[in-house]
Formats: C-alpha cells, structure tokens, sequence
C-alpha cells in the first residue's frame, strides 16, 4: 500500500471519527434539549459510529506498525544475506599471495643490499676511486654512483612500512595507522 493511499485512508478515518463525536455531541444536545424523536437507540447508534471510527484508526496504526516491522526484517535478512555472501575464503588467498610477493620482495631486497653492501665496501678498501665513481658510506644507506648511475641500497623494513602506509592511506584514509608516517619517509 503507498503512503498516499495509506495517509488518504488515515485522513478519512480521522474525518469519519470527527463527524461520529459530533453526532454523539448532537445526540446529547437533543436529548438535553428534551427532543422527543431522539432516544437512547439514537445515542447508542452514535456511540456505536464513534468506536467503530477508533477501531479502524487502530487498525489502520496498526497495519502501519506491522508493514514497518516487515521492513525491518527485511532490512535486517538483506542486509544478513550480504553478509554471508562475503567470502573470506578469497580474502585469505589474498592474504596468502601478499605474504608471498612481500617475502619474495624482502628477500630480493635483502640480498640487493647486502650484495651492493659487500661491493662498496671492497671499493672502499681499494684507495682512492677512479673519476666518475663515488662511493658513500652512511650507517643506513650503502650506495655509488657511475657516472651518471646511482645505486644505493635501502632497508626492505623501511620499504614495506612505506609501502604499507602508502596503501593504508590510499584506501582507508579517515582510519589512523601504527605506522609512523616520519620513520618510513
């Protein structure tokens, strides 16, 4: 039922109820008055207008109240339904497929630094560098340069907590992170 018809039909009780009072009011008037052609069948017949009025106001509430929890419930069995249609199954695959990638980058990683780590240090300990070539020897960055080529190692720990706050805030940005924004920069 809309809520035209539904406010069309609570407005025509309304009205229906009003007119039944003002009849018992009526009624009571004539009797008061001494009206010989009314009589207590006529004020009984007026009663009657009047609390058949109230018990369909009541059961068009009524109805109105049941419609509203049937939406309810079927707000909550939707919203239910696309609950268990979520698959956290496919969630841990990709939880698995991250670990992976990320253990691989690491170990990449790891061994990037520690091979361009061992190579700067034996041309460190080789006397003065030829032009073109630089090292530097910084306790957390290990690099050198060739020319116009620069390769310097960086921490995996410090690329993936950069990484991972990056992607953090990408895509839950009103969500705080423990990773600190300043040590990963």
């Amino acid at each position: 039922m809309s809520e035209t018809t539904t406010e069309t039909r609570e407005q025509a009780a309304a009205r229906d109820l009003e007119q039944a009072q003002r009849g018992v009011e009526e009624v009571l008037e004539r009797i008061k008055d001494a009206d010989k052609r009314v009589g207590p069948e006529d004020l009984e017949k007026a009663e009657s207008r009047v609390r058949f009025a109230k018990a369909r106001i009541e059961g068009l509430e009524r109805k109105k109240q049941e419609e509203a929890e049937q939406a309810r419930r079927d707000r909550i069995e939707a919203l239910t339904e696309r609950a268990l249609a979520l698959d956290p199954g496919a969630l841990r695959k990709l939880e698995e497929k991250a670990r992976k990638a990320l253990d691989a980058y690491v170990a990449a990683g790891a061994a990037y630094r520690k091979e361009l780590t061992a190579i700067v240090w034996e041309l460190s300990t080789l006397g003065p560098m030829p032009d073109g070539l630089e090292i530097d020897l910084t306790p957390d960055n290990y690099g050198m340069t060739v020319g116009f080529e620069r390769r310097s190692t960086e921490r995996p720990n410090y690329v993936c907590a950069r990484m991972a706050h990056e992607v953090l805030k990408a895509h839950l940005p009103d969500e705080r992170t423990d990773i600190s924004a300043l040590r990963v920069r």
